[in-house]
């Protein structure tokens, strides 16, 4: 019997994604600037100038002072109040920030991560039945499932980037959050997305994440 304390409950798993430009794996971030000072308070929105960007539901305002604002809905071009999970701060007018325009996949509720290595046997005469054996490879891979949510991200992202011919070829960044505060991130292709419509239940979704490069592991503060 493993100790409930040691047990990590899976309630708080997310798994955000990022579309990067075309032949690019680098982030690149959109300015947000605060339109009308904000006092001390729990506040649900944040006025700011047109967005020139779609934002997402997960997407992170960051200001300065560590002030980082967690988008609670979708947000289209041109808009000029975000919403926000409430949140006690102070924003002056004319602040300068900026987003990645994350989206975080609203209705997975199952995420997997698995690896393989590549070995290659390195035994020669004189080893008898001895094996020794050297990993030339590792292969990362996140799959996850859920239900099809009628989101911006699943008709802006996961359906373009799974079968849609003009992003084949493109990459997404990616956070995988555990409910321990541990994540995963890295760069990654979208691939065996498909999408099932069982009579009587609710439309759900299957892909994975094939890891592009070093999967990055970071342990809870």
């Amino acid at each position: 019997m493993v100790a409930s304390k040691f047990v990590v409950e899976n309630d708080l798993t997310r798994l955000v994604v990022t579309p990067l430009p075309a032949k690019s794996i680098v982030r690149t971030s959109t300015a947000v600037v605060s339109a009308g000072a904000l006092s001390s308070g729990l506040h649900t929105a944040v006025a700011v100038s047109a967005t020139t960007v779609p934002l997402y539901r997960g997407s992170v305002l960051r200001f300065p002072s560590d002030l980082n604002l967690l988008v609670s809905a979708d947000v289209a071009v041109g808009a000029t109040s975000i919403p926000i999970v409430p949140q006690t701060f102070v924003l002056t007018d004319g602040a300068e920030g900026a987003t990645f325009a994350e989206a975080e996949i609203y209705g997975a509720d199952n995420a997997g991560l698995a690896t393989a290595t590549g070995e290659v046997d390195t035994s020669s005469f004189g080893d008898g039945t001895d094996v020794f054996m050297l990993t030339v490879s590792q292969t990362h891979e996140i799959s996850i499932s859920g239900i099809f949510a009628t989101t911006g991200v699943m008709y802006d992202i996961l359906r373009p980037y799974g079968n849609g011919k003009a992003f084949a070829k493109r990459e997404l960044f990616f956070e995988l959050f555990s409910a321990d505060g541990s994540s995963y991130q890295g760069i990654a292709r979208l691939t065996n997305y498909a999408e099932t419509k069982p009579f009587r239940d609710v439309q759900k979704f299957t892909a994975s994440l094939k890891v592009q490069g070093e999967l990055i592991s970071i342990k809870p503060e």
